[in-house]
């Protein structure tokens, strides 16, 4: 079953514009993360930085999303290379991102006082 959890808001990014930033964690997330809603609120900056990843808290670290100089509201749906028995990637092929542990949003390069909500399509 595929639920909708969110939104979660950053809370408002500190200094100046285009270098703004702010930093949260949200709450421990268990499950298939099979899509990442993104809303940019405010004076949405020419571009910025969005980093969303487990903060390994019950796991090792683990990215979810990342977009690089992004400003438009969108859904994204992340996938992660598969590694090999030998560890190696295997390249052209991917899995759904696996999430169980607290997830931290990181919002970069932003505005002053902008924000962002995100959303999680978490199957369980």
């Amino acid at each position: 079953m595929v639920n909708l959890v969110g939104p979660y808001n950053t809370g408002k990014a500190v200094g100046v514009d285009g270098a703004a930033t702010i930093n949260i964690d949200i709450k421990r997330l268990t499950g298939c993360v099979r899509g990442v809603g993104v809303k940019y609120n405010g004076d949405k900056p020419a571009t910025a930085d969005l980093i969303i990843k487990g903060k390994g808290t019950t796991s090792l670290t683990k990215p979810i999303l990342t977009v690089t100089n992004g400003n438009t509201d969108s859904w994204f749906f992340p996938h992660e290379v598969i590694d090999g028995v030998d560890g190696a990637a295997v390249a052209g092929t991917y899995t759904p991102v696996y999430i169980d542990d607290v997830v931290n949003i990181e919002l970069k390069e932003s505005n002053t006082d902008d924000t962002v909500d995100v959303w999680f399509l978490l199957e369980n």
